[in-house]
């Protein structure tokens, strides 16, 4: 899949070479993640992310851009970082790689050129679609061990009714920068931008707890340790459901911040 997502990148560059405005280049900075483990602390616990990005003007219109971008996202989120008794008590965590592709609009706020004297820079919204993958692991034994296959929520057995989530998901990229040129051909920015997600299980953790030792029976043995690591072992009130684990009315987001360097692909010159 990654090959693929190389293949159709190389080739939009390839095709927009042409293009007088285009510009190719990077972004390196942080992600982090808001869920059931963290629910309001921005930039908790940022790990590294970057992307590469293809960009061009819109109809030669200096206001809008739109830009392609694959993207590597690092989340990582542990309850026992929170002062929160629930959560201590929970004592759930995880880390997920997200492999990010985009398709985003930018709205500059200024006219702006890659490489213009005049246009030399702007703040600038962005809009657009993703497509993304996920791969949630757990923390067991000092090994991080994938949760998916598992269903620590008794997803597609008959103590839960869901299926099991998909790890391939969309989101809404939304965010603000801005963008400066340094000279004809070579554009520097900040970055920073929110994911609007569709699924509550970035973090494996959604719904209520189901008893460990049915889980253990049915799923595997890891199923069961992994779905409760409770201090007080809370998956065994009930024979079936059990108390929350998490709460489903909240799907997830995640973050991602940094700095950008881009290069224009044809110099830019002064008659146009």
């Amino acid at each position: 899949m990654r090959v693929f997502f190389l293949i159709i990148f190389s080739f939009l560059i390839q095709f927009n070479f042409s293009q007088k405005t285009s510009d190719i280049g990077v972004l390196l900075g942080g992600g982090y993640y808001v869920g059931d483990i963290n629910p309001y602390q921005h930039f908790y616990n940022t790990k590294f992310a970057g992307s590469i990005f293809f960009r061009d003007q819109i109809n030669k219109n200096d206001r809008l851009t739109y830009r392609i971008s694959a993207s590597r996202i690092n989340l990582e989120a542990f309850d026992a970082d929170f002062n929160n008794d629930r959560q201590i008590n929970r004592n759930l965590n995880f880390k997920s790689s997200i492999t990010e592709i985009a398709g985003i609009l930018e709205i500059h706020f200024l006219p702006y050129e890659i490489g213009s004297k005049r246009k030399f820079g702007t703040p600038y919204l962005f809009f657009g679609l993703s497509y993304f993958k996920m791969n949630p692991m757990g923390k067991y034994n000092d090994d991080w061990i994938e949760l998916q296959s598992l269903a620590t929520e008794g997803q597609g057995t008959s103590a839960n009714d869901k299926n099991p989530y998909k790890l391939n998901q969309i989101s809404i990229p939304f965010g603000v920068g801005v963008k400066l040129n340094i000279n004809s051909r070579i554009a520097i920015g900040l970055e920073y931008g929110l994911r609007k997600t569709f699924t509550d299980y970035i973090d494996d953790i959604s719904g209520d707890y189901v008893n460990a030792n049915f889980l253990r029976e049915t799923n595997g043995f890891l199923s069961g340790e992994l779905s409760d690591q409770s201090l007080n072992n809370e998956s065994t009130f009930s024979s079936n459901h059990g108390v929350s684990r998490g709460n489903p009315n909240n799907k997830d987001w995640f973050a991602m911040a940094g700095f950008t360097i881009s290069y224009r692909l044809k110099a830019y010159t002064t008659c146009r």
